[in-house]
Order: structure tokens, then sequence, then C-alpha cells
């Protein structure tokens, strides 16, 4: 996590299953919530969360829930950062296609990369592919 005025950290580690997954995000944004963020801003990172912690489960881990799952989370006054890392073997993420293309319009699946990147200000992979680091700054309301 990079230096900062953290006023808040979570650092946890779930089991690879979704409602582990829903618990955990549900944790942090009561912990945003309770450092005074809210409207469009806790929205974005809920969002966020939702899809990579998904992702982690379900691509990452391949829905095995003997592998773990690793979130670290700082909030300070003016940004949350997000950390996710799952077991898998990783991706790179400038191979999956855009989901705005005609081919890919009607695919139930396939907006979560997409989605972090509008929702947040930041989204940054490790070289593996197995592990997404979110900034969000916040907005002025």
């Amino acid at each position: 996590m990079q230096e900062t005025s953290w006023r808040c950290v979570i650092s946890e580690k779930i089991a690879s299953n979704m409602d582990a997954a829903h618990a955990l995000n549900d944790q942090c944004i009561a912990a945003l919530e309770r450092h005074g963020w809210d409207g469009t801003d806790v929205f974005h990172v809920r969002m966020a969360i939702e899809e990579a912690l998904t992702n982690a489960v379900m691509h990452g881990n391949a829905g095995d829930a003997t592998k773990q799952v690793w979130l670290e989370m700082g909030i300070s006054d003016d940004q949350v950062q997000i950390t996710i890392r799952d077991e898998g073997t990783g991706f790179d993420p400038d191979q999956v296609p855009d989901p705005r293309c005609d081919e890919l319009l009607m695919c139930e699946h396939g907006r979560g990369l997409l989605l972090m990147r509008e929702l947040m200000s930041n989204v940054q992979f490790n070289d593996v592919g197995n592990e997404v680091t979110m900034t969000k700054l916040r907005s002025s309301q």
C-alpha cells in the first residue's frame, strides 16, 4: 500500500467464495461510511470491490473454495486504496477485449474491468495479473 496517512486500514483474507466476498465488501463499505465517505464515491467503490472480488473468486481462483483471496484497504480523508489478490495464475488485462464492441454487446460477462476502470481514479495490476490495486480520489460533492 502506498505511503499515505491512512485513518483506517483493513487487511483480510477470505475463503474463495461469493458469500465471503459479499460480506467483506459490506465490511469495507461500512468502514468507508464510518470515515465520512458517502454518495456516489461509496457507490463507485462498492461496485469496483464487487467486480474485483468476483474476478478473484470466479476467474483467478476458478471458484476453488480451498483457495484464498486477500484484500487490503486504506481509507484517508481524500482517497481510498484497495488491493485484492488471488491465488490464480494471473492474466494480461491488456488482452481482455472491450465489451462495448458489437460482437460482445450481448454477452452476459466481461464488463468487470471496464467498470473498475470507469468507476475508480486509478486501476493497476501486478506483472502476474493476480493482484489489482484500485484508488478512488474523493470527489467534491
